[in-house]
């Protein structure tokens, strides 16, 4: 088996119903990343966003709100 790293062009990024990509849009599935994160104990409640370059909003590290 040969490993082959491509490079693809992802104009937009939007929550869908499964991850996937189609037609250069990267479609991620909010549900399945809250299952992901439910198991860790550090996180009380979780809300997943997407953040565009230009959008009014403020990402902090994650160290600065979960207790080391």
């Amino acid at each position: 088996m040969k490993l082959t790293v491509e490079t693809v062009r992802i104009k937009d990024l939007q929550f869908g119903e499964s991850t996937s990509l189609r037609d250069g849009v990267l479609y991620v599935s909010k549900e399945d990343i809250l299952a992901f994160a439910v198991g860790e104990p550090c996180f009380d409640t979780l809300k997943i966003d997407i953040a565009r370059p230009g959008d009014s909003t403020r990402i902090i590290n994650v160290v600065d709100v979960v207790q080391p």
